[in-house]
């Protein structure tokens, strides 16, 4: 709100002229944090994944896929989530905690048709639950021993609830009481609720304390507790505190996941179930800033319109001197009697002490503004150091993020997806389903069956570090999926969900819009990645220097050959020669001289097998032993 807080020295007489101007800077943070919200949760199509708890088992695929279009569908097409999440991020930062119940909203018209059929996320204002303040502050929603909404309805909505049926049991829903006794809950303790009047503006009157002339618009105040009775929970409604509305019944057989209410906060205090808000962090140094320049306004007033000091004797037209009024004149009897009070310019102090003012600010809210930069000249000359100064935002706000992510999202949309698999029934919605998620191509299942919704399935949404700021998020997502493509097989690589994100985190929702990507079993040949060319060419490399190696062996081997060969030749040349020379000095032809010389060579050779046989039979009598063969 654009005004101060109620007890502030604005509201006083004191200050009435005076400058009472009010800078939001509470309030501009926290649409800076709502903004990165909205950017980290809806930059893609899809709101939420849904993936089974055991991915080998087919069951949990098939109704994951199933699952994740319908909570999908429902979130973007049935319930207001974009105003329900940014409402649920408003109550946290504002107040520190969001309360909400999700719920199955399911009524007929009086002909018996079916006119709402959707799950439901309801934001409760804080103001307007009771939980036992010795709760475990880790789990307080379940662990204290009761829950207390108090819920403001209109007179003929309470009475419409005491007429309708319950299917169930075949009675009223509600206990029958007359307007005059519902009008006595119309003031109980509600009266100017001091967070809801905060919220709406001390000067206004409260909005759940109306008064009409017809009464059935009325705005009376209804309980529904919940409370533990020895391990197990029973619930019913009452009109305020005086009359009961519904007997207690077990929890159980109204809501089969048992308490359907989720706490969350974007700033986690130990041990506390109601921690510090952001705008109570802040608001001590929001009050200063304000004073600061509220002081600075008027001193710059007083220097540019001095006061005066004027003799009560004299006649001195007051009015025209207070208007100050450029070519005016003023009329006096005494120009002695009027004197101007001189009050000197601003100081560069009061300057530099807001500048400072507003980096203490930035720091605890974990935004980052053109104020911030301003204040740090010399290191926002360059852009490494502009880099520096948004990093710490960035990372607080993304913090923030993260706890309002694991303490309220995650836990919300997790029970709407346990009440879409209870309670959908819409058949062309189903039908629909199964034919997005492919279940007969997929896994040969041509029918959605209960045993197929009802599987144990997890939620969870892709809200990490550098969520805020698309550029680092699509460097990083990049650099995690080049990292990791070495190491998976083809295919393996969900490119559809790579594409929804980095057209996501570049600002289009639709991604896959931007990308065809063929069904399953007709994947076209996965080009090969980096390493995979690199040790296809280092073993390419390898064979052609075997290659090279063989290649060289056989040409020496060849060589070797030839020269066998021509040694050869050069003998046998000699050879020759050496006979003809022979021939020629004995008288003889050269057949005769070859003749002669082989019938020395097979004397020869007969002489070296007849040493040789002689000296293997020496060898076979000393070897041999009578005694040996006798005992043989």
């Amino acid at each position: 709100m654009g005004i101060h807080p109620g007890g502030s020295k604005y509201h006083t007489a004191a200050y009435r002229s005076r400058s009472r101007l009010f800078r939001p800077k509470t309030r501009s943070a926290e649409r800076d944090f709502e903004a990165a919200v909205s950017t980290a949760f809806f930059s893609s199509e899809d709101v939420a994944t849904v993936s089974p708890e055991n991915q080998a088992d087919q069951m949990q695929v098939a109704s994951s896929d199933i699952n994740h279009y319908l909570v999908n569908y429902h979130l973007t097409k049935t319930v207001p989530w974009f105003k329900t999440v940014m409402g649920a991020a408003q109550d946290s930062w504002t107040y520190g905690i969001v309360w909400s119940e999700q719920s199955w909203l399911y009524k007929e018209d009086a002909d018996g048709r079916v006119v709402k059929d959707r799950p439901q996320c309801r934001i409760i204002p804080v103001e307007n639950m009771r939980v036992d303040p010795a709760c475990d502050w880790l789990d307080p929603v379940n662990s204290s021993p009761y829950l207390l909404e108090i819920m403001p309805m209109y007179i003929t909505d309470v009475i419409d609830r005491m007429t309708e049926v319950n299917i169930r049991t075949g009675e009223p829903e509600w206990k029958t009481l007359t307007p005059a006794q519902l009008q006595t809950t119309r003031r109980i303790e509600h009266e100017e609720d001091s967070t809801r009047m905060a919220r709406e503006g001390r000067n206004k009157r409260d909005r759940m304390d109306n008064n009409h002339e017809v009464t059935a618009f009325d705005i009376v105040w209804i309980h529904k507790n919940i409370i533990d009775v020895r391990g197990i929970d029973y619930i019913y409604y009452t009109a305020g505190t005086e009359y009961i509305l519904t007997d207690p019944v077990p929890l159980k057989d109204i809501h089969p996941d048992g308490r359907n209410y989720v706490l969350g906060n974007v700033v986690i205090d130990a041990h506390r179930v109601n921690p510090s808000s952001v705008a109570n962090l802040t608001q001590d140094l929001q009050s200063q800033a304000n004073s600061i320049v509220n002081q600075r306004i008027d001193n710059v007033e007083l220097a540019m319109n001095a006061r005066y000091l004027v003799d009560r004797g004299s006649q001195t037209d007051r009015t025209a001197l207070s208007r100050s009024k450029p070519g005016g004149a003023i009329l006096t009897d005494d120009m002695d009697g009027v004197k101007e009070l001189k009050s000197s310019d601003v100081t560069r102090s009061s300057y530099e002490e807001q500048d400072r003012l507003n980096v203490d600010f930035d720091d605890v809210a974990g935004s980052f503004s053109s104020s911030s930069v301003a204040s740090n000249r010399q290191l926002n000359e360059t852009v490494g150091g502009m880099n520096l100064m948004s990093q710490g935002s960035d990372t607080m706000t993304e913090y923030q993020i993260r706890v309002f992510t694991e303490t309220w999202y995650e836990p919300a949309v997790r029970q709407i997806l346990r009440l879409i698999q209870r309670y959908e029934t819409d058949e062309k919605r189903l039908a629909i389903a199964a034919e997005k998620a492919k279940l007969y191509q997929k896994f040969g299942v041509d029918a959605v069956t209960d045993a197929l919704l009802m599987q144990d399935l997890t939620t969870s949404l892709s809200v990490g570090f550098n969520a805020t700021n698309p550029q680092r998020r699509i460097e990083h997502l990049m650099l995690a999926a080049t990292t990791v493509a070495p190491y998976l097989q083809p295919g393996e690589l969900n490119r559809g969900e790579l594409a929804k994100e980095v057209f996501g985190a570049a600002g289009y929702k639709d991604g896959l819009r931007f990308v065809t990507i063929p069904p399953p079993g007709e994947e076209p040949e996965q080009p090969p990645s980096d390493a995979q060319v690199k040790m296809e060419g280092e073993a390419q490399l390898l064979q052609m220097k075997i290659d090279d190696a063989e290649r060289d062996r056989q040409f020496k081997g060849e060589l070797a050959s030839e020269e066998h060969k021509r040694k050869v030749f050069e003998l046998e040349q000699e050879s020759e020669l050496a006979m003809i020379k022979i021939a020629s000095q004995e008288n003889l032809t050269v057949e005769q001289i070859k003749a002669k010389y082989q019938i020395n060579r097979d004397n020869i050779n007969h002489d070296e097998r007849k040493v040789a046989v002689d000296v293997a039979m020496k060898k076979r009598d000393k070897d041999y032993d009578p005694g040996q063969r006798l005992g043989g």
